[in-house]
């Protein structure tokens, strides 16, 4: 027992200050996935992080001109990192711009082609991302911490680093809620109130693929996608409103998280970031086991 404790206080000395420092990532994510899910663009979603990976690449091979470990070196090294980081997004932020633009036309069109064109492009993507990665000099594992960050080992500057982005991308998105809001679910009513869905849905969707491509950096792929969609698809079994969907949605990701961390801490030789989405996908398939029950009962 006494030996238990010790290790789980070594855990909680050793990365319980990244576990805090993400919280705010996987919170901000749960919260994008609300509108994402109402919108039923979560395919949306899977492609703009594959989008958010290759101008990554492409800014890293540019900025440090070859250096084959460019991910890592951000990642792992505990001194301040600030400025450092503040010259790569001069790279990865113009990339990202430029790669949103097709996606914030498709988004903002009503198309019978969009599913099956958002598809092909997140194929594109997929396939091109390899080649990127080892035409600017990168290396298979830098190819592979996009996909899994190492979240325990993540050096803390770049979880400060990104904060304030993501607290502004939070903030534009609570206070355009209701014009975007209103856009997605009843356009001709938006129009009699004034507004233009089309502007509405592209201010939208812009500021959800920042935040998208701000937290594969941070989070990688896989991680970033499991906090879009499991807390909010699992939350939706169970509000009546809006503000309780958003309340839940907040609480089960923090619930999801605990139990994750917690799983993580029981199972130290596997990968904290697989531990995370697997528990992530359990916890939501019980949830819809329990919403089943609970129509039937009723």
């Amino acid at each position: 027992m006494i030996a238990d404790l010790r290790e789980f206080w070594l855990y909680l000395s050793t990365h319980g200050q990244s576990v805090l420092l993400s919280l705010p990532y996987f919170l901000f994510l749960a919260y994008l996935g609300i509108f994402l899910v109402l919108r039923r663009s979560t395919l949306f979603a899977m492609v703009l992080t594959q989008a958010a990976q290759l101008s990554f690449i492409l800014g890293v091979g540019w900025h440090f001109a070859g250096h084959t470990d460019a991910f890592e070196f951000i990642n792992k090294h505990r001194y301040d990192l600030s400025e450092e980081l503040q010259h790569l997004d001069l790279y990865v932020f113009p990339l990202t711009f430029l790669f949103l633009l097709p996606f914030l036309y498709l988004a903002s069109k009503v198309s019978k082609i969009r599913e099956s064109a958002l598809m092909l492009t997140f194929l594109f993507f997929t396939g091109i991302l390899p080649i990127a990665n080892r035409f600017v000099g990168g290396s298979e594992k830098t190819l592979m911490s996009l996909y899994f960050s190492d979240l325990l080992y993540t050096s803390p500057n770049l979880f400060w680093h990104y904060l304030p982005h993501i607290f502004i991308i939070t903030l534009l998105l609570i206070l355009t809620y209701p014009s975007h809001f209103l856009a997605a679910l009843d356009p001709i009513e938006a129009q009699l109130l004034g507004l233009k869905p089309e502007l509405a849905n592209i201010v939208f969707y812009l500021l959800v693929g920042l935040g998208i491509s701000i937290s594969v950096r941070v989070l990688g792929t896989y991680l970033t996608m499991a906090a879009l969609l499991f807390a909010p698809l699992s939350a939706l079994h169970f509000a009546t409103s809006m503000r309780n969907l958003v309340i839940l949605t907040l609480l089960i990701t923090f619930c999801f998280l605990i139990a994750g961390f917690s799983l993580s801490f029981l199972l130290p030789a596997y990968p904290t970031e697989a531990v995370l989405i697997v528990s992530f996908a359990l916890l939501s398939a019980m949830a819809h086991l329990v919403a089943r029950l609970k129509q039937r009962i009723s």
